[in-house]
């Protein structure tokens, strides 16, 4: 997993230094701030400061582009890696490392939308999709491959099963592949 983020990473990297044929001229690019992804972070709900922020390359938008996180993955107890891009060719798609323990691959409570707005939300799992499982208490932390069986949003409760369906669990939806369920 850890390779194919760097081979995603070497890739952006690449992207952005061939950026200089896009259609913006390169005086009309500005810098990416840290204070800027942190506002978009903010905006989607991740509670993150400037200063918990490490670019993993030179990122570059048009002046006043707009921020969107698109995905936030837990890459270790302290540091998640999130994927921002822009709409309308304002900036490529790039990653930033978020240092802080406090920071899941789920957004805080304030950035959940009301039930109603549930219900109009996309999928996040979708149905016969490959998810991880995570099956966990206080003591024990079991993670496997897993199948889903319905789609759902993030927060839902959806049932999957295993590679062999063999075996059937209900698990609330984390992220796009992660799943997680107690026992």
């Amino acid at each position: 997993m850890v390779a194919r983020v760097i081979r995603q990473m070497v890739a952006v990297a690449a992207l952005s230094a061939f950026a200089g044929g896009a259609p913006v001229a390169q005086s009309d690019r500005v810098t990416v701030s840290r204070e800027q992804v942190a506002h978009a972070m903010q905006a989607a709900g991740f509670e993150t400061t400037a200063d918990q922020l490490e670019f993993l390359s030179n990122v570059t938008s048009t002046a006043g582009a707009r921020l969107r996180v698109a995905k936030v993955t837990t890459q270790s107890a302290d540091t998640a890696l999130a994927r921002l891009n822009c709409p309308a060719r304002e900036c490529l798609p790039f990653y930033v490392l978020v240092h802080d323990s406090q920071v899941a691959a789920t957004p805080s409570r304030s950035a959940h939308a009301s039930d109603g707005e549930k219900a109009k939300e996309q999928p996040l799992v979708k149905r016969g999709k490959s998810v991880t499982l995570l099956i966990e208490n206080t003591d024990l932390r079991i993670v496997l491959p897993a199948i889903s069986l319905e789609a759902g949003t993030r927060g839902q409760v959806i049932k999957v099963t295993s590679p062999d369906h063999k075996r059937n669990y209900r698990a609330e939806v984390l992220s796009e592949k992660l799943v997680r369920s107690k026992f």
